[in-house]
């Protein structure tokens, strides 16, 4: 999780990885200089499964969330990003759907966009269930 100056969503997108079903899971939450409470609200969580780790420099997201997959142990890495929310059942479902199907490179959900709490504006993807396996990258693009 990298985060830069979110101590006002943090806690709840911990909160939700905190919730999941799936019970063996590591938070790595990479600072990226953050100059608000952040740090703070993080470093009194007291649950082993969570590591803050710290830039020594400003780094921008895309370096920060790269230092945590380099920093990662795991033999799957979900990402998440400090004002996102997860659905207590995602990683359980992932999990399942990698183990299902052992030749996905990877694997991802739809969500949706707030801008309002608990009103969605949009689904991400147009399927909204089920599962599609197959070679439907390249379709992103």
């Amino acid at each position: 999780m990298p985060t830069y100056n979110r101590a006002e969503y943090i806690m709840d997108a911990i909160k939700s990885v905190r919730q999941q079903t799936y019970p063996n899971w590591e938070l790595l939450v990479i600072d990226d200089q953050s100059t608000d409470d952040t740090v703070k609200l993080i470093t009194a969580l007291k649950d082993e499964r969570i590591n803050l780790l710290k830039t020594t420099q400003r780094c921008g997201i895309t370096k920060t969330r790269n230092e945590g997959l380099i920093k990662t142990q795991g033999e799957f890495v979900a990402f998440i990003d400090s004002d996102d929310l997860w659905a207590a059942t995602k990683l359980e479902k992932q999990v399942a759907a990698l183990q299902q199907y052992p030749g996905a490179g990877f694997c991802l959900t739809g969500g949706y966009n707030f801008r309002k709490l608990n009103e969605p504006v949009e689904f991400f993807y147009k399927q909204k269930d089920g599962i599609l396996y197959g070679n439907f990258f390249i379709s992103f693009f």
